[in-house]
């Protein structure tokens, strides 16, 4: 089983079929209207609960189900409401969590890292460049309400999970690690 944390309180559990055999559930299970779906998602939203320290809080919880060739399931749970992180605490960011900035112009990026090396310091960051786009990816620590609030005014930005990173990595080119450090010299 995978579990991701995606925006806006969704999280997407891919089940293989080993998966399915173990939670003792079938496609249809989850799909239908019936005491055994709410039976096999409770079961499924307590292992989400206990692997991954996320509880789904909000007044509906909205399941889309699609199954896979292999015979396993991907399911995507949102709360209409809002889905909470029990680790996070005001002003902290969850473990393997990532502030993205992107824009298509370069200016803006290098302006971004040089007000984030004056306030921040040393940040471990990494540039990346694609049709256009540039790319800057930032972990989420403790400063990471100030650096999303500066690098809104410079670019979009999302929080996302290292699933992001990891696809930002194998399909865009890398400019360079140490971006903040690197192009706030450029200033």
């Amino acid at each position: 089983m995978q579990i991701d944390t995606l925006a806006g309180g969704t999280v997407r559990i891919t089940l293989a079929s080993s998966d399915m055999y173990s939670y003792n559930v079938r496609y249809e299970d989850i799909m239908g209207h019936s005491k055994q779906t709410r039976l096999a998602l409770s079961r499924l939203i307590a292992s989400i609960k206990e692997r991954e320290g996320i509880r789904l809080v909000g007044d509906r919880l909205l399941v889309e189900a699609f199954p896979t060739k292999e015979g396993g399931c991907l399911l995507y749970l949102s709360c209409l409401g809002r889905a909470d992180d029990r680790n996070t605490v005001k002003g902290e960011y969850h473990k393997g969590r990532y502030i993205i900035a992107e824009t298509d112009c370069l200016d803006d990026i290098v302006a971004l890292c040089h007000i984030l090396k004056i306030n921040c310091g040393s940040v471990c960051s990494v540039l990346y460049y694609m049709s256009g786009i540039y790319r800057l990816i930032i972990p989420a620590f403790l400063k990471a309400d100030f650096i999303e609030t500066v690098s809104r005014e410079y670019a979009d930005v999302s929080i996302c999970g290292s699933h992001i990173k990891s696809e930002t990595a194998e399909h865009y080119r890398l400019i360079c690690y140490s971006a903040v450090d690197k192009l706030s010299a450029l200033y």
